[in-house]
């Protein structure tokens, strides 16, 4: 739980538009590994 507070007030460090770009950034590498893992097709 402590890891996950540590890393969510170093994410608030982060300029809002990179934010946004880690957070696709995350969503595109769990979608290409459900793909490649077919948990989606």
């Amino acid at each position: 739980m402590k890891l996950i507070l540590k890393l969510y007030s170093e994410y608030l460090i982060i300029p809002r538009p990179f934010r946004l770009l880690i957070l696709w950034g995350w969503i595109i590498l769990f979608m290409a590994v459900g793909i490649r893992l077919n948990w989606f097709f």
